[in-house]
């Protein structure tokens, strides 16, 4: 049995449990709840950065961030269906990936300020992330949903992004005027694997 250390809001950790749904793999996967700001030497042995998702294998060996882990797995589990293994469609996979990834960190930027107190935010700082997110789920609409292809790595970071963000931000203010990318992520949050996934308020 695999061990995934995980929360329950976590878009990282879902892209992760989402293509152990996806490949079918689900059933060997142990999750361990994690918390961040706790005083914890197991994990921090894991993944000295502290962060989730890590994954432990059944042998020992461990395995953090998110693409790292979803890459092994597909590797691993899924004769690399969900990402090329070479040339120019890896590159555009794994760029894709880091667009997405990069809008939820931008996300996640404009939700701490927020969180601050009126007198110490930076409206800044909200400016700049927020047009980050609007400039990348621009492109996304772009590349992904306006695109034919199975649900893969580029496709699950898109939604696990989106699924974040609209749970953060509201379904409005994220997909907009985005016609295409609303129309995508519907079908795709369909799937049995992003429903056994939608991210929940930790208790």
């Amino acid at each position: 049995m695999m061990r995934l250390r995980s929360s329950s809001h976590s878009p990282y950790v879902r892209k992760v449990c989402v293509v152990a749904h996806e490949l079918g793999i689900w059933p060997q996967i142990e999750l361990v709840p994690t918390k961040l700001r706790t005083e914890n030497p197991e994990f921090w042995n894991d993944n000295p950065l502290a962060k989730i998702p890590v994954l432990t294998t059944e042998d020992g060996t461990t395995y953090f961030e998110s693409d790292v882990i979803c890459e092994y797995l597909d590797a691993t589990f899924g004769n690399r269906r969900l990402l090329p293994g070479d040339g120019p469609a890896r590159w555009r996979a794994l760029t894709t990936m880091a667009l997405a990834d990069g809008v939820t960190a931008a996300g996640m930027l404009v939700r701490q300020e927020n969180m601050k107190p009126a007198e110490r935010r930076s409206s800044e700082l909200i400016a700049l992330q927020t047009g980050k997110v609007d400039r990348g789920l621009n492109r996304l609409q772009r590349d992904v949903a306006n695109r034919s292809s199975d649900f893969d790595l580029p496709g699950i970071a898109t939604a696990c992004a989106i699924g974040w963000l609209a749970f953060r931000f509201g379904d409005a203010a994220i997909l907009g005027s985005r016609d295409e990318l609303r129309t995508w992520y519907q079908a795709v949050a369909a799937r049995p694997s992003m429903q056994a996934t939608v991210p929940v308020e930790p208790t």
